[in-house]
């Protein structure tokens, strides 16, 4: 049975110009001419016509779809795998943008008149938690601020504005105000950090880098580096409880100036590999211990009586785990991998 071009149209719903196209860049050419010249289309053309058309739902284009019919480069596996990672990146918006609605949608139901240049800065602020979040981080964080929105959120403002006047106010950081407003940062943020270090550690640079959130929390590097330098004062306050006062003086200066990011990359790197479970005698846990001792010495120094001490208050004084990168699974994992190390050298001894 032969189809001329309109009735094989008519069947499949392409229309005759559509038909002529695939005929013209050799996509489906029609086995036959009748004696006027028209088209005509067998089974088996009509059977690869629906072949192409199956392909084109897939979302493939008419060059890959006949490379594929004619078997060349005919990894249909390959074509499969990238269609669903492409409708996955499609389903993964289509989900962020309903997330965003649903959650103006909320603000808008809790308040009779909202201020429209109030919510178009939270959907601007939206889109930086997506860039630099995973779903389920800005869900946690999400839950954890709906938890506590009231009486954070006022502690929070209240604070920071605190802290911003006392470091306008040229207040040194070593200053008894600035060390207590620094104790107070550090037990809002100790909440966090329980929940989730590498989320928190997210958010520090996030705080660091975007402007957007920035002027939403008012705060900004500067004043973050003021708070990160009256917490070191503070901590060291805590610290002299555990040394003799020669120790303290022999550590104050060196302490005081050595850099916190440092701590925080090797807590970001061991976290890392300790979420991955990661066992503490791998190699890349026992570079980290490596990284982690380097680091002691250039901020404690090398005597071993210092270090003695220092890593028993960071064990027993709950004062010193307070907003501390380092929490207590993370501590027993890099324990566990500097026990693994000196056995290792010390079996090379």
């Amino acid at each position: 049975m032969l189809l001329k071009i309109g009735q094989l149209a008519r069947q499949t719903g392409l229309t005759v110009r559509t038909l002529h196209h695939y005929d013209a860049i050799g996509l489906l050419r029609p086995s036959g001419r009748a004696d006027n010249g028209y088209r005509m289309y067998n089974e088996r053309d009509v059977a690869r016509l629906h072949q192409v058309q199956a392909l084109r739902r897939l979302g493939l284009g008419l060059e890959e779809a006949g490379a594929l019919l004619a078997g060349e480069h005919a990894d249909i596996g390959a074509v499969v795998a990238r269609q669903v990672a492409q409708l996955n990146s499609q389903i993964g918006q289509a989900t962020l943008l309903r997330d965003r609605l649903l959650r103006l949608q909320e603000g808008f139901a809790s308040t009779s008149e909202p201020d429209l240049q109030e919510w178009l800065t939270t959907l601007e602020l939206m889109a930086v938690f997506d860039k630099h979040l995973t779903p389920e981080e800005t869900a946690r964080w999400r839950a954890h601020a709906q938890e506590n929105q009231g009486a954070e959120a006022a502690s929070w403002k209240a604070l920071t504005a605190e802290m911003g006047a006392m470091m306008r106010a040229g207040v040194p950081p070593s200053a008894p105000e600035a060390q207590d407003g620094a104790r107070r940062w550090m037990a809002l943020v100790d909440p966090h950090l329980k929940r989730s270090l590498p989320l928190m550690l997210k958010m520090d640079a996030l705080y660091r880098d975007e402007p957007q959130l920035q002027a939403a929390v008012g705060f900004d590097p500067a004043l973050l580096d003021y708070v990160g330098q009256a917490a070191n004062h503070y901590r060291l306050g805590l610290y002299a409880r555990h040394l003799e006062p020669a120790q303290l003086e022999a550590i104050r200066e060196r302490y005081l100036r050595h850099p916190n990011g440092a701590w925080v990359a090797l807590s970001r790197d061991l976290s890392a590999l300790m979420e991955r479970g990661v066992p503490p005698g791998d190699p890349d846990v026992l570079a980290l211990c490596v990284r982690w001792r380097g680091l002691f010495e250039e901020c404690w120094g090398s005597d071993p009586d210092i270090r003695k001490r220092i890593l028993h208050a960071q064990a027993i004084d709950p004062l010193l785990a307070l907003g501390s990168i380092w929490d207590t699974p993370l501590r027993a994992y890099l324990e566990a991998g500097i026990e693994r190390l000196d056995a290792q050298e010390a079996s090379h001894a």
